[in-house]
C-alpha cells in the first residue's frame, strides 16, 4: 500500500492502456489534493498556534489512499480517554466534516499523524493548569495574610494614638 500510495506511480499505472486507467488517474488526482490538503492543514496549525511550531508534517500518504479507497473508515481516532486529547480531536475533526472526499482524506490523515503532538499539547495544558491552580491558591492565602497584617497594623496605629490622648494616671490630685 505505501508503495502505491504515490501518485506519480498512479500515473504511470494510467499511461497503460486499461479498464483501470481512468481510475488510477483520478485516484492520483484525489491523492494529490488529499495529501496536499493534509499537509495544508498542519501548515496552518503550526503557524497560528504556538504549540505547533515545533511539530513535523506526519500525513501518511498510504493512510490518505486507504481513507480515499475505504471512505467509511474515515472516524476520529481514539483519544483513549484523554479528555484533552478529544478536545483537540473534536476541533480538528470538524475540518475533516466540512470538507470534500479528498480534501478530508487528507485533513483526517493530518489528524491521525497529529496525535503525538495533541497528547504532547495536552499533558502540557493539565501542567499548566495544575500549576495556575497551585500558584492561584497560594496567593489567595498570601492576599489573606497580608490584608490581616494590614488590618494589625491599622489597629496597633489607631492604639498608640488613642494611648497618647489617655491623660496620665500620675498627674491626677
Amino acid at each position: 500500500m505505501v508503495l502505491l500510495a504515490r501518485p506519480e506511480l498512479l500515473r504511470i499505472l494510467s499511461a497503460h492502456q486499461s479498464p483501470e486507467s481512468v481510475e488510477y488517474q483520478r485516484l492520483a488526482e484525489d491523492l494529490d489534493r488529499g495529501e496536499n490538503a493534509g499537509t495544508l492543514l498542519h501548515g496552518q496549525l503550526s503557524q497560528q498556534l504556538v504549540g505547533w511550531r515545533s511539530s513535523q508534517p506526519n500525513v501518511n500518504p498510504a493512510l490518505v489512499l486507504a481513507l480515499l479507497l475505504n471512505p467509511h473508515l474515515m472516524v476520529p481516532p481514539d483519544d483513549n480517554g484523554d479528555s484533552g486529547v478529544a478536545e483537540w480531536v473534536d476541533i480538528l475533526w470538524q475540518r475533516v466534516s466540512n470538507a470534500s472526499t479528498p480534501e478530508s482524506a487528507g485533513y483526517a490523515a493530518a489528524v491521525y499523524g497529529s496525535l503525538g503532538t495533541l497528547q504532547a499539547l495536552a499533558r502540557q495544558r493539565r501542567y499548566w493548569e495544575g500549576r495556575y491552580a497551585e500558584v492561584s491558591t497560594a496567593h489567595e492565602g498570601l492576599v489573606g495574610k497580608v490584608e490581616l497584617q494590614n488590618r494589625t497594623g491599622r489597629i496597633i496605629h489607631w492604639c498608640r494614638i488613642s494611648l497618647i490622648g489617655l491623660p496620665s494616671a500620675s498627674s491626677s490630685p
